[in-house]
């Protein structure tokens, strides 16, 4: 039969098989996976309030390990943490260990919503073959409009149905027709300001869950688009004026030197989640940023952690302090030590309604 497979694909037909088999194996799924966290949580601290869940691509330990990274981030920290207090809001942060490390995004992600250790890709296949409970299902349940904005996408992603969202946009829906920026064609920034236009909050709106995975800092981390001070710019159909164009077409990949670059990224990131805080809302609003993993092993060095900052945005003085009861601390810059996983955060966030530790 050689003639007509090649043999390397016969892993993967056997990976296939496999899962199939599996998935419609009752006995042999509750053996490949482990058991659900409760969802049976009230909304608790969380009422009233709009969740942003964002995760920001490549945002890892390593912008605070670092030193060179460090120094160069903590005036963008000091800016984003000023926005946030302007705005009425406090942040607690910490350390949790991510599922994945350098790439496969998706570990990350479907371990928050699911509560599981997905760290092994197996049991992330085989998790989307069930109906388990989610984060999404969770909000959904008591209420909320589950929004997810996936700007790496501009393709059909039969997975999605799994995450069970309410309303998807990708890169499609953004009706973007500025110049392509990188590898993602539509910078972050102006992937927020648009979507915001489309699909408006206002006093009478349900309240709303936001799932939005970030992708311009995904490696190569080059181009670093202009972040634009005035945002209502990002609904123009070129919001980037001929310099800045010109500037950022004087950027050259440094393959072998990727820090820069990647320094800038973060940046990057801090002024845009910074300007979408300072924004005038109609109700209050809870923001729960994250890294989904470390960048790759040339920005590490060899032997780093899987650690990611989890920061908390909010108003509301006892869910900060439902953090810092497990483990977090105030400002920007977590503690050193880690205070778990990354699906140790789903049950944090669905029993905000406990009494306090």
């Amino acid at each position: 039969t050689w003639d007509y497979v090649s043999r390397p694909t016969t892993p993967t037909y056997w990976h296939q098989a496999r899962l199939l088999w599996t998935s419609f194996n009752e006995r042999d799924l509750r053996q490949n996976l482990p058991a659900s966290p409760s969802f049976a949580g009230d909304l608790g601290l969380l009422r009233g309030s709009d969740v942003n869940l964002v995760f920001l691509e490549s945002y890892g330990q390593v912008t605070f390990g670092i030193p060179e990274i460090d120094q160069a981030l903590r005036r963008p920290r000091a800016e984003l943490q000023a926005q946030v207090r302007a705005a009425g809001m406090e942040v607690v942060s910490a350390f949790m260990t991510s599922t994945t490390y350098g790439g496969r995004s998706e570990l990350a992600h479907v371990s928050f919503l699911s509560g599981l250790d997905t760290s092994t890709p197996w049991v992330h296949d085989l998790l989307l073959t069930t109906d388990r409970p989610l984060l999404t299902t969770w909000f959904r349940d008591r209420g909320f409009d589950v929004h997810a904005l996936y700007p790496a996408l501009s393709w059909d992603w039969p997975e999605r149905s799994f995450y069970r969202f309410g309303s998807f946009f990708d890169a499609r829906d953004l009706d973007y027709r500025g110049p392509k920026i990188g590898y993602w064609s539509v910078p972050d920034q102006v992937t927020l300001a648009r979507y915001q236009q489309q699909q408006p909050i206002t006093a009478d709106s349900a309240p709303r869950v936001l799932f939005f995975p970030s992708i311009t800092s995904h490696l190569p981390f080059h181009p670093v688009p202009p972040h634009l001070a005035d945002a209502t710019l990002a609904l123009q159909d070129n919001p980037f004026s001929a310099a800045q164009l010109a500037e950022m077409a004087q950027q050259e990949e440094q393959w072998f030197n990727m820090r820069p670059a990647y320094t800038e990224m973060m940046r990057y990131n801090h002024l845009w989640v910074g300007g979408w805080i300072a924004q005038p809302r109609v109700r209050d609003a809870v923001f729960i940023v994250m890294g989904d993993h470390q960048p790759a092993a040339n920005i590490t060095g060899p032997g780093a952690s899987w650690d990611v900052p989890i920061h908390i945005i909010s108003s509301k003085p006892r869910l900060l302090a439902h953090f810092k009861a497990h483990g977090f601390v105030d400002g920007l810059t977590p503690s050193p030590k880690t205070v778990g996983s990354l699906f140790d955060l789903t049950p944090l966030l669905t029993s905000t309604g406990q009494p306090p530790l």
